[in-house]
């Protein structure tokens, strides 16, 4: 343990399929603002101080020759000369193999879920495979500390058992099934409309959800497991001070994502059309994300997609993925993704679009091909109408928004 007593910094790490980014952000802002000085923050895409942005994944990239959640432990340097430095951290795969985490210990552990992203590249071959991958985040937790998950996940239970049993990790279970009963020292659930964490039968701490629009009213499933991560990832981090839990949930109140951060922006378009930009890259949110957008739809509107899926994966995972997710839109127009993967595409360009297309032809579902994004966004809007969702599943959160806002013309008044 000598080595976890020299570490001073305080670290929640976060790790998981999808959710990661969106959690480590909501973090961020309610943990600096409950503690009142600046804390460092790693994400898929950015590496703050405090409110103030220090380098890029593609400045790590340049530097480091990997992304920034890949050993985000590396940028702990930015808390030199702080006495008591603290660190919300996005944890990806090759933290496990490639460079580890960058220090040793940390306070909170989160594990979000396990779906099918990395699958068909080179070493994952399954969800088991990347599961035990990804449960370095329970094995480096320090003694005393706390294991956040998805308790609805399976295999996210499951790795559980990576937990060191000398380190007296105490677990709080995060679900939505009104049913489970989770073998954890506390539970994170929806009770009626408060988000409620429990020590058995004892109710610990409420939230009411309509407090935090951010939430979007528990309407989209995937946002609100992530409230359950973020206040369970609160509760524990700020266990032995319920005046600083308060104050870092009070924050969130006030908070709402990145409209450039490509996770659940909503804005309007000039016809009147509700527009959803979202990063999500599998069939599960790929789904939610449309399901989400049904509550929003007016009279007879439609739910129109413009999407994309990664050109890497062999042909029977586009199709298999996209005859799950295709069935949830009324049209939908698919443009090709640009390759920036670890592993190169051999395909054509368009291969990958056509394959979700004769998915959706195989589903009665009106689709286009139209490879370039900003001409498919175009299509899009010309055929949606005030009564529609345009959902816009983004390459990239570097211009996503620039590229969305040119062809919308997003309303002022509309952003938050």
């Amino acid at each position: 343990m000598g080595v976890d007593i020299s570490q001073k910094s305080q670290i929640i790490a976060v790790t998981g399929t999808k959710g990661k980014t969106s959690v480590v952000r909501a973090l961020h802002h309610a943990v600096q603002s409950a503690l009142r000085r600046d804390v460092l923050s790693v994400d898929t895409h950015r590496i703050y101080i405090g409110d103030r942005k220090i380098m890029s994944a593609n400045d790590s990239m340049r530097l480091f020759g990997v992304g920034s959640t890949v050993c985000p432990g590396k940028f702990l340097y930015a808390l030199y000369g702080q006495s008591e430095p603290v660190a919300i951290l996005e944890a990806s795969l090759g933290s496990n193999r490639a460079a580890g985490l960058g220090y040793w210990s940390h306070q909170v552990g989160v594990f979000t879920n396990v779906y099918d992203d990395h699958i068909g590249r080179d070493y994952l071959q399954t969800r088991e495979q990347l599961a035990e991958e990804k449960a370095f985040i329970f094995r480096q937790i320090r003694k005393n500390g706390f294991a956040v998950y998805g308790a609805d996940n399976d295999l996210v239970v499951k790795q559980l058992s990576a937990i060191r049993p000398d380190r007296s990790i105490r677990t709080i279970a995060c679900t939505l099934s009104s049913k489970a009963n989770p073998s954890a020292d506390f539970v994170a659930k929806v009770e009626g409309d408060k988000i409620v964490i429990l020590e058995k039968t004892k109710r610990l701490a409420a939230i009411d959800i309509a407090d935090h629009s951010w939430i979007l009213g528990g309407k989209h499933q995937p946002t609100l497991y992530n409230a359950l991560f973020i206040f369970a990832a609160l509760f524990t981090f700020f266990f032995d001070d319920r005046n600083l839990f308060d104050r870092a949930v009070d924050a969130l109140k006030s908070y709402w994502p990145d409209e450039r951060g490509g996770r659940m922006v909503i804005k309007t378009a000039s016809n009147g059309a509700k527009i959803i930009l979202d990063f999500a890259h599998e069939y599960q949110s790929l789904t939610n994300v449309a399901d989400f957008a049904r509550t929003l739809v007016s009279g007879k509107g439609r739910v129109i997609g413009v999407v994309r899926m990664t050109g890497t994966r062999p042909d029977e995972h586009i199709l298999s993925t996209a005859a799950k997710f295709v069935s949830h839109y009324d049209e939908l127009f698919i443009y090709e993704k640009e390759n920036d993967d670890d592993s190169p595409s051999e395909r054509k360009p368009g291969d990958a679009p056509q394959l979700i297309k004769r998915a959706a032809d195989n589903l009665g579902v009106p689709a286009t091909v139209v490879l370039d994004k900003q001409e498919a966004l175009k299509a899009a809007y010309d055929v949606s109408t005030a009564n529609d969702v345009i959902i816009y599943i983004i390459h990239s959160s570097t211009d996503s928004y620039e590229v969305a806002d040119s062809v919308f013309k997003f309303r002022k008044e509309d952003g938050k």
